[in-house]
């Protein structure tokens, strides 16, 4: 099969091995095994500091990739994004972002309403999710705390064409 670039463009996968007290690191294969199953036109990179994390996501934006993806824990996406940035701008317009939540502390995808994806044969890829939110309202009145909890579930129709 030959590779397909995403809509992106092609992928630069940003792995940090020491996520999940070494499991990420056993799991890299895995992580190509699942890329290429699909075909996706990609260039693993694995940076064993979060200095080389972000010189690695930072080089891969110079060298023209836009779609980058940081496989590891909240550490590791923080890495990756310090590194799409260089004197507080942007290195490109317009930077993808896809977070591979793994090993342990992998809150932040859960915050922005990412959650466990569903991948079976002959299926629309299914994300379920869980996402919330907590404020304090202050106005001429006590605190009065508010919580938010949302499920969901959104899924792909890869065959899918506008009418």
């Amino acid at each position: 099969m030959s590779p397909t670039t995403s809509p992106f463009g092609p992928l630069a996968v940003l792995v940090d091995p020491r996520a999940g007290n070494g499991a990420v690191a056993r799991e890299v294969g895995a992580v190509e095994h699942a890329l290429e199953a699909r075909g996706l036109e990609y260039r693993l990179h694995v940076g064993d500091s979060s200095e080389e994390l972000g010189r690695l996501s930072a080089a891969a934006l110079d060298e023209g990739y836009r779609f980058l993806a940081a496989v590891g824990d909240d550490a590791t996406v923080q890495d990756v994004v310090n590194g799409m940035f260089r004197e507080g701008r942007p290195i490109v317009d317009a930077p993808v972002l896809g977070v591979v939540a793994a090993g342990s502390g992998s809150d932040l995808p859960l915050s922005f309403g990412l959650g466990y994806v569903m991948l079976r044969e002959d299926w629309p890829p299914i994300n379920f999710f869980v996402s919330g939110e907590w404020m304090a309202y202050r106005r001429n009145a006590p605190v009065a705390p508010h919580a938010t909890v949302r499920f969901g579930m959104t899924f792909g129709l890869a065959d899918w064409r506008p009418w």
